[in-house]
């Protein structure tokens, strides 16, 4: 590969962008050849669109009515103008580029080591940059000029000079960007090119044998066959994922089953398709297992044959030639897998289908085609540009606001940032910058008329289907799991008033100084049998029933726990009242106090809500007779208490279990309280810090507990 044909492969991708090159081999008139051999522009293909689509699209880049004939020829010239300069740029850089790269290839190889045929191209080539050089920097200070000269014609009701420029400029940028990817990543394979040549030309100065040299080309003809399989393979998996596979590929006859196995033929063939993917998957890996493993064998062939050749040298010397030959064959990797990721993300393929329900009269080909096309990997155009500049920056807040609440949080509780840190700010500010991106940068015309084309269509499709009176479904389940959603309840959480939230609030900062260590947790619930909701799988024609009963047999619960482990738990049927509830304290609060911290210990206290038989006067004497401490607890806070969550668990359990009667519902409490592990009370304990933590964050607001 010489370095005109490497100069050729690299600009094969700017024949559509307003750049135009022509070889010099092509030139055979060298007087006429900077007239006539090389077109430097030709105009871009989105100035050749419809004056008045054209001029609307600026209007949106401007956010200024350009209105007057004056105005829209100074705008339309000066695009123009700069979209040249842009292109010429783009060559210079190009250019120049290569031929830094050709003098870096002459240095790395000596004329003795380039074959004669070869000299003459090569001077060509370096001639034909340089000339070319010189030739686009003439024509961008040209372009400069010419702008210079046309920006005096400027009308007074346009806004000034560097600020059309500068929103003129981005216009251009966002319309060649494809342009800029490619260039930048045919620059940078070149480059891998050239170092490969390196360190091929570093081998060579070891002085290895044919034998060496036959199976240096057996090893890197492994690893590309290797590489090979691996590129089959993802654009495989990228089938998979978008539901293009081809209709043949698990197309099996079922007549030649039909005659060997009868009416089982068809869940035969249902049972082969299942395991046709995963077989092919697994073969892909196998292969590319096999080629590891000969590659491996193959170098380490090659390492053995080079020590026994190099006995009488030092080992310093084979190692240095192996350690030479090693990093050859890795650069040689990392450019195939390079190559191979810029083919995948370049990778377009069929979207998923849509199961439409709806007859084909109601939509029209183009309406199916759009809907065949909205699946979890299509790519929705930016639509920031349908709304005002004032909901945007309102949407722009918003999110900022959201994202913050949630990542501020957990670097206080993970990783223990302070608030007033400059990290958090320099993220904030990054963040807001990078939406500002997002929402309020100007777009190009091909999204501008994507999202306006599909904004159109889809209203024509919802007029159609209610006109019709027509259903649209999808396999709802389906796509839900393609975007990781999970079927599960939604959470319960306590309506909190403003006053709520400021007490929590409070409490939350007071609550810093608690040893949750020495507190009793403690709180009621009530356990009902045959209340159990769940969803089932029903056969046609046949649902399940489940019976209930009228009156229901209930069961109260007090329990109580601390971080020692749990405490007693009471099981009663009457309505908790304030005097039974001071027998509860005697009977079973006690107990788990002496159990739990000593017998005579009194450097403990007591939590519980504020339920009115909590605060009653009756209750409060007691407490105050046995001098048993009671800490302060916000109102409407469910989700502070960590016993919450053991009465989840509890009742989940005992949902699993076929109880009839009271008995049974009561031996099976005390057997599941009295089975829960240890750990589970001083895990929860150890939650409240975070728990505190995340009111303090959410404003006094519910927290996910």
């Amino acid at each position: 590969m010489d370095q005109l044909s490497i100069l050729e492969h690299l600009l094969k991708k700017t024949k559509n962008s307003g750049i135009q090159i022509i070889s010099p081999n092509q030139n055979n008139n060298n007087s006429s050849y900077e007239d006539n051999a090389i077109s430097f522009y030709k105009s871009s293909k989105y100035l050749k669109m419809p004056r008045k689509i054209l001029l609307n699209s600026l209007r949106l880049q401007f956010n200024f009515p350009i209105k007057r004939k004056k105005e829209q020829k100074f705008i339309l010239s000066r695009l123009e103008l700069l979209d040249k300069q842009f292109c010429l740029n783009q060559i210079y850089e190009l250019h120049q580029n290569y031929l830094d790269l050709t003098s870096k290839y002459h240095q790395i190889w000596p004329d003795d080591t380039i074959p004669s045929s070869l000299i003459s191209d090569k001077n060509i080539n370096h001639v034909y940059l340089k000339e070319n050089l010189t030739l686009s920097r003439n024509k961008i200070d040209q372009c400069i000029t010419d702008l210079l000269t046309q920006s005096a014609s400027r009308p007074n009701h346009l806004p000034d000079r560097e600020s059309i420029d500068i929103r003129l400029k981005e216009f251009v940028r966002l319309h060649h960007k494809d342009l800029l990817r490619t260039i930048r990543y045919e620059q940078q394979n070149l480059e891998d090119f050239i170092y490969e040549r390196y360190l091929l030309h570093q081998l060579s100065s070891f002085h290895f044998d044919e034998k060496q040299y036959e199976a240096i080309n057996q090893i890197t003809d492994i690893r590309t066959k290797q590489m090979q399989i691996y590129e089959d393979l993802i654009v495989f998996e990228q089938r998979i994922l978008c539901h293009t596979l081809p209709k043949s590929f698990d197309d099996i006859s079922i007549s030649t089953y039909r005659e060997l196995f009868g009416n089982k033929a068809t869940k035969i063939i249902q049972s082969m398709k299942r395991h046709k993917l995963p077989e092919q998957l697994e073969k892909y890996e196998i292969d590319i297992q096999y080629y590891e493993e000969l590659y491996q064998t193959e170098f380490g062939n090659l390492k053995s044959t080079m020590r026994e050749m190099n006995m009488n040298d030092q080992n310093t010397s084979v190692d240095i030639m192996i350690t030479q030959l090693r990093e050859y064959l890795n650069h040689y990797t990392n450019r195939l897998m390079r190559r191979i990721r810029y083919k995948e993300a370049c990778l377009h393929v069929q979207l998923p289908q849509i199961i439409i329900d709806v007859p084909k009269v109601a939509l029209n080909t183009i309406q199916l085609e759009y809907l065949s096309r909205t699946g979890p990997n299509y790519i929705r155009p930016n639509q920031s540009f349908l709304y005002s500049n004032d909901r945007r920056q309102k949407q722009l807040k918003q999110e900022h606001e959201n994202i913050m609440n949630t990542i501020v949080p957990y670097l206080i509780r993970v990783h223990h940032v302070p608030l007033t840190t400059t990290i958090i700010k320099q993220f904030s500010q990054e963040l807001e910058a990078h939406l500002y991106q997002q929402y309020m940068a100007p777009l190009s015309y091909l999204n501008i008329y994507r999202c306006r084309k599909e904004l159109k269509l889809l209203k024509s499709i919802q007029y159609r289907l209610k006109k019709e009176k027509y259903i649209l479904r999808e396999t709802i389940r389906r796509r839900l799991k393609e975007y990781g959603a999970k079927f599960s309840l939604p959470i319960s959480k306590p309506l909190l008033t403003e006053k709520h939230r400021q007490k929590r609030l409070e409490w939350a900062h007071a609550a810093g100084d608690i040893d949750w260590n020495r507190i009793i947790f403690s709180d009621e619930t009530t356990v009902r049998l045959n209340q159990l909701k769940r969803c089932v799988w029903n056969l046609p024609g046949k649902r399940k029933v489940f019976r209930t009963v009228k009156y229901p047999i209930k069961v109260n619960i007090w329990g109580c726990f601390s971080c020692n482990g749990f405490g007693r738990i009471y099981c009663f049927r009457e309505n908790l009242k304030a005097d039974l509830l001071c027998r509860i304290y005697k009977r079973y609060l006690f107990p788990t106090a002496r159990d739990h911290f000593g017998r005579n210990s009194t450097n403990w206290a007591l939590q519980e809500d504020n339920d009115p038989k909590h605060t009653s006067q009756l209750a409060k004497q007691w407490r105050s007779k046995y001098e048993v401490q009671r800490i302060d607890w916000p109102s409407m806070s469910p989700d502070l208490n960590p016993i919450e969550n053991v009465w989840k668990l509890l009742k989940m359990n005992l949902a699993r279990k076929n109880l009839r009667t009271y008995k049974s519902l009561v031996s099976a409490i005390k057997k599941e309280w009295k089975a829960f592990p240890k750990d589970l009370t001083t895990n929860l304990v150890q939650s409240m810090k975070n728990r505190i933590s995340d009111v303090i964050s959410n404003r006094g607001d519910f927290i996910m507990y």
